[in-house]
């Protein structure tokens, strides 16, 4: 009868642990799927704050060389069609074709 006694206290604890288990599994499980997603956001977000941080660079590059008086020259000449004083304008004629 002791044994029987002990036999059906073992159960109970082995069943109240098992329960305990699954409460605490239930609400951790939760948990650990948000912080895998968010560490996979933060993957995504850190490899394009690198590509940004290269563009800005690259950018950055492009400014410092279109702020050259070479630069701007070479612009109005080829995009607004100014010359210098005393230069004349050579426009190609186009070919027509029959």
């Amino acid at each position: 009868m002791a044994k029987n006694k002990l036999e059906r206290k073992g159960i109970w604890r082995f069943l109240l642990i098992g329960v305990l288990c699954g409460l605490m599994l239930m609400i951790v499980a939760p948990k650990l799927k948000i912080i895998y997603q968010m560490d996979g956001q933060r993957h995504r977000l850190e490899q394009e704050k690198k590509e940004l941080e290269k563009k800005n660079q690259e950018l950055k590059a492009r400014l410092i060389e279109m702020d050259s008086a070479v630069a701007v020259e070479k612009i109005a000449r080829e995009q607004l069609g100014m010359v210098k004083k005393g230069e004349k304008i050579i426009i190609p004629l186009k070919e027509e074709r029959p």
